[in-house]
């Protein structure tokens, strides 16, 4: 995505977007406060989402690099 702006633009606006949008109801779902201060919901919400996003970071680097290593294979070619 180095020379396309526009994607990069959409795709970082798109995700600012869901950020605030999942920062904005996540709480307010995971933490009631009818079961303060011992929330059962909130912790395990929070630590799927991390693993999520981890799972996603990586799967995205490794499929940047593949698709990096692909561009010089047939540029070589």
């Amino acid at each position: 995505m180095q020379h396309q702006p526009v994607t990069r633009l959409v795709m970082f606006s798109t995700g600012t977007f869901m950020t605030y949008v999942l920062n904005m109801w996540v709480p307010i779902l995971a933490y009631l406060a009818s079961q303060a201060p011992n929330w059962k919901v909130g912790a395990p919400v929070y630590l799927a989402f991390q693993l999520f996003a981890t799972i996603l970071f990586i799967g995205i680097h490794y499929g940047l690099d593949r698709e990096q290593r692909v561009k010089r294979t047939t540029q070589n070619a």
